[in-house]
């Protein structure tokens, strides 16, 4: 079942996030990535929901990674006129 599937990546991704497992998290976005394109079944909007928050999570890993402050708060800005998307509240909070 996909949902269980995309719940554990997602709940996975944020504590990688908050355990500063950086490189860690990179693979598991991208592997949750092609899972979401990969796999029929998932409804379009909740494929959309979780690719943009793969999208987003990897820019500010790379940012954190790089230690660049001013890229940060660039993507902190995007996220905050993005449209809604899965854990964008939570992404917002940790940027």
């Amino acid at each position: 079942d996909f949902y269980y599937y995309i719940r554990v990546k997602n709940q996975t991704s944020k504590i990688y996030f908050e355990l500063g497992e950086y490189e860690s998290l990179l693979s598991l976005l991208d592997t949750f990535r092609h899972y979401l394109v990969s796999t029929p079944t998932i409804p379009d909007f909740i494929r959309t929901r979780f690719v943009d928050y793969t999208i987003f999570l990897a820019k500010a890993v790379h940012a954190r990674l790089a230690e660049n402050n001013f890229m940060l708060n660039k993507i902190k800005e995007e996220v905050a006129t993005a449209p809604v998307f899965e854990n964008k509240a939570w992404l917002l909070e940790n940027l």
